[in-house]
């Protein structure tokens, strides 16, 4: 099984690591410079991070009326679901009552359902289906479309 994605077995699709090689004239990124999907002595100078909450830094923003999106693949064997929602439930934050009560939107893009998204004040979730943790390579149309949405303040989610 993938570490990413409990349905998938194997390593998973990494034709992005190709993609964003062989374009890194057109990104602007220097011919020295390569992309490479993971590196473990970064994720060892970050190791300690993993287990420390940040929940007192996503209060902070939402109470300066910072707009925070958290996004989860359905599939996602790392980040479950269940947990992230328990998460943010668990916030410390005086918009939490109206976030519990707010009802998920049911997202589509040309009519497809492509998860659902729940939105309140500034903070918003959004759920990613077909998608495991690492949601842009495995639904790049959804993710693009998601984040056009954050960025634009887009609460309609259904096109």
């Amino acid at each position: 099984m993938s570490t990413f994605n409990f349905r998938q077995y194997g390593e998973g699709d990494d034709s992005f690591v190709s993609f964003l090689n062989n374009s890194r004239k057109s990104l602007g990124v220097p011919d020295n410079i390569y992309y490479t999907p993971g590196n473990d002595d970064i994720y060892d100078a970050f190791a300690a991070d993993i287990s420390r909450s940040y929940a007192g830094d996503v209060i902070a923003l939402l109470k300066k009326g910072t707009r925070v999106m958290v996004y989860n693949g359905q599939d996602d064997f790392v980040v479950n679901t269940p947990g992230v929602l328990n998460y943010l439930n668990g916030l410390n934050w005086e918009g939490i009552p109206g976030w519990k009560r707010t009802k998920k939107s049911i997202w589509t893009i040309h009519g497809a359902v492509t998860g659902w998204s729940k939105v309140y004040n500034n903070l918003w979730f959004v759920l990613v289906n077909h998608a495991g943790h690492m949601v842009p390579t495995d639904q790049p149309e959804a993710a693009f479309n998601m984040l056009g949405h954050f960025i634009f303040d887009n609460r309609e989610w259904n096109e």
